[in-house]
């Protein structure tokens, strides 16, 4: 079975280095309660930690040019 190039990286623990060849610095940030509990779902299913997560769907986002006001307006009207 061939070795991927990007190792996983597990949840819990620190790593200061990045896949993103970017350096990593703890950050704050608020999200609520129910946001944080599926970010913990998909890094749980994803077997990643918590900021990858957040790292990949921000990248996505960005490189797929999704319209964040529009979906969060479409979002929000799902109640």
């Amino acid at each position: 079975m061939p070795t991927s190039p990007v190792q996983d990286r597990p949840i819990g623990g620190q790593q200061r280095t990045s896949h993103w060849e970017s350096p990593k610095r703890q950050r704050t940030l608020s999200l609520s309660d129910d946001a944080w509990e599926l970010v913990s779902v998909l890094a749980e299913e994803e077997k990643l930690n918590r900021s990858e997560v957040i790292e990949i769907l921000v990248r996505l986002a960005r490189d797929t040019k999704i319209p964040l006001t529009g979906v969060r307006t479409a979002l929000l009207s799902k109640g």
